[in-house]
């Protein structure tokens, strides 16, 4: 019955991936040097700090524990990358620039050393400059350091307010003073300041999780985005859980644990903004999904350039040694034409609940209801999603099966990419 099941599943998938993409094969990341042709208006930046004081656990993302002296090469590297694209840039609108780790204020005057660096080489006057925070690294004078250099927009990965479950994740922090970094951060003075909660937690019961939302919203963040602990088999605790694949928990647990977060949030004023996310009405939205184009610098900062998807090389002294001979320092691209950009788009649009089909044909030069109109007159007709003239939006009842079918794609793919490019530094093709 399982394996019938699993078939069945595989099967979906593939029909659903055809339709979207028109090709019905697994993609294919190869080493291979592919420049931007596509021109491009408007982007946005990403950067990629890797360094950690303490290497959590269950983190998947690319980071390595802090050298002041692997720190210092990194900021020249990073200088070097930007100044390697600065011809590509300088003509366009910047919309936006998202700095993620890692931590990224264990190298605090290098990371403003480069946002300057950045000002200097393309116009962020219109740009939200974004950060992601972790609560035991974000002082006072941190936080000030930021709004000096521009800093617009805040996460902090809180997580949980709880020490048994901090125990339990094994983070070298108490709930008492995750609650005062959220409380200073809300009062020093950012346009926009979300926390990220963990939810499925070992252990964790509906009532617990119902507390850290209660503890959140009482400090009076922005946005509110949980996420449930998922398990990768190349982090230390995928390892130590000797997994193969992918874990998550059993979806009727996150389907009781987000119906009690919405819950909880819709009470206090706050509406959905994405598949995870809440927001306080009428407030600017932190995402890191929310921009179409986009280039990436750093060790495994991916970029999306319309005609090619590419990621660079997540090993650190690899990306230094590489922009340090003058190379971009590409570890994996994929070509992308014009069918697989418009299901790229969708992808993340639907993540964020909201399609504007007056932006899909600026981008792309067709009628959405012509392109996908099919699909989502299914979702519409079972209540999955709704049209307002120019405007699809997916249901609260719909953000439960969005989250499972692009789990479906996205956990396991991110599993197969990112675990290659963490074991070899210059691999030469995955296939997901």
């Amino acid at each position: 019955m399982i394996g019938t099941l699993y078939l069945f599943k595989q099967i979906l998938k593939r029909l659903l991936q055809y339709r979207l993409t028109g090709n019905i094969r697994k993609f294919s990341l190869k080493q291979a040097m592919l420049c931007p042709k596509k021109p491009i208006d408007t982007i946005g930046l990403y950067l990629h700090i890797p360094f950690c004081k303490n290497l959590c656990p269950y983190c998947p993302y690319n980071r390595v524990e802090f050298e002041a002296d692997k720190a210092q090469k990194y900021e020249q590297a990073v200088l070097n990358e930007i100044n390697l694209f600065h011809g590509y840039l300088a003509k366009k609108q910047v919309n936006s620039l998202y700095i993620g780790g890692g931590t990224p204020t264990t190298m605090l005057g290098g990371l403003v050393r480069i946002v300057e660096h950045l000002r200097n080489a393309v116009d962020l006057s219109n740009s939200d400059i974004c950060i992601e925070l972790a609560p035991n690294d974000m002082p006072n004078a941190t936080l000030q350091a930021l709004i000096s250099a521009g800093v617009t927009m805040i996460s902090i990965g809180g997580e949980t307010f709880r020490d048994t479950f901090n125990e339990r994740l094994q983070r070298d922090m108490k709930g008492s003073a995750i609650l005062d970094a959220v409380q200073r951060a809300v009062g020093i003075g950012f346009d926009s300041v979300n926390v990220d909660l963990m939810f499925a937690l070992p252990g964790q019961k509906i009532g617990d999780l119902v507390e850290d939302v209660k503890t959140a919203i009482s400090c009076g963040v922005d946005q509110i985005s949980a996420y449930p602990l998922f398990a990768f088999p190349y982090t230390e605790l995928g390892g130590n859980m000797q997994i193969k694949e992918v874990t998550r928990p059993p979806g009727r647990l996150i389907r009781k644990m987000l119906a009690a977060i919405e819950e909880q949030c819709l009470l206090n004023g706050y509406e959905r903004c994405a598949v995870w996310s809440f927001i306080k009405q009428k407030h600017k939205k932190f995402s890191s999904v929310s921009r179409h184009y986009y280039k990436g610098f750093g060790a495994s900062a991916g970029s999306m350039l319309g005609d090619c998807f590419y990621v660079n090389t997540f090993d650190v002294d690899e990306y230094c040694a590489a922009v340090g001979r003058g190379k971009e320092p590409i570890a994996l691209s994929m070509p992308l034409d014009q069918k697989m950009e418009m299901a790229y788009w969708l992808y993340w649009r639907i993540y964020e609940m909201y399609i504007n089909k007056q932006e899909f044909y600026k981008l792309f030069g067709k009628n959405f209801n012509a392109v996908y109109g099919d699909l989502f007159f299914l979702l519409k007709s079972i209540g999955f999603a709704k049209e307002e003239k120019e405007k699809i939006s997916i249901t609260s009842k719909g953000a439960y099966w969005v989250h499972r079918v692009q789990n479906e794609y996205s956990l396991n793919n991110i599993q197969r990419i990112w675990g290659t490019c963490m074991s070899n530094p210059w691999p030469q093709e995955v296939k997901f």
